[in-house]
């Protein structure tokens, strides 16, 4: 697979939470922490990351509770530090997220009583200036049996590409500028200030 990720100059974004191994594999399950070591190391091999490279992988982190991430340069700066110096990793870019309301993330944030207090938190960060630089206007999501989404998070929600359930086989190229984009309250977390900052 990995081969074939080079071969067609796939740029990868990959979830990489916390530098923080119990941090990591308690957001997402154990053992993941090493999984995404190990990968990583794999794509470092063959070219990924390298600033002399064209291959490009990005990762991804968000904090562990009900708070806004630190700031993406701070956290940047850290995440090469220490991903070079403990095990000879390099990368593009990071991007930083807040937790998106979905899933086992959501179930935690019900079960805690930190639900209501989180969304207001997202909903209050609202940035309008923020809207025209969300991934949901330049990139489309295809999910594991073909079908599109407006980004990686509508398929927790159901909520189809444009509000309509469409397989990639009958799109005959990208979706026209301008379509119309599903949206639900997880929306807020990438159009906070401190959301995907």
């Amino acid at each position: 697979m990995f081969k074939l990720l080079k071969c067609y100059g796939v740029i990868i974004v990959a979830s990489f939470p916390s530098l923080n191994e119990i941090q990591t594999d308690s957001q997402r399950g154990d053992g993941v922490f090493q999984i995404r070591i190990h990968g990583l190391k794999k794509l470092n091999a063959i070219g990924y990351g390298h600033p002399e490279s064209a291959l490009e992988i990005n990762l991804v982190s968000n904090p562990t509770g009900a708070f806004f991430p630190p700031a993406q340069v701070e956290a940047e700066k850290r995440f090469r530090q220490v991903l070079k110096d403990k095990w000879e990793i390099v990368f593009n870019n990071l991007f930083n997220f807040a937790n998106v309301p979905l899933g086992r993330y959501r179930r935690w944030l019900i079960k805690s009583g930190n639900l209501e207090k989180y969304m207001k938190k997202l909903s209050s960060g609202f940035d309008p200036f923020a809207v025209q630089g969300v991934m949901c206007h330049t990139m489309v999501s295809v999910s594991w049996d073909g079908y599109l989404y407006d980004c990686d998070f509508n398929p927790a929600r159901g909520l189809f590409m444009g509000g309509r359930k469409i397989h990639v086989s009958e799109m005959p190229g990208p979706p026209k500028a301008n379509s119309h984009i599903a949206t639900a309250d997880p929306c807020y977390t990438c159009m906070a200030v401190a959301g995907f900052t």
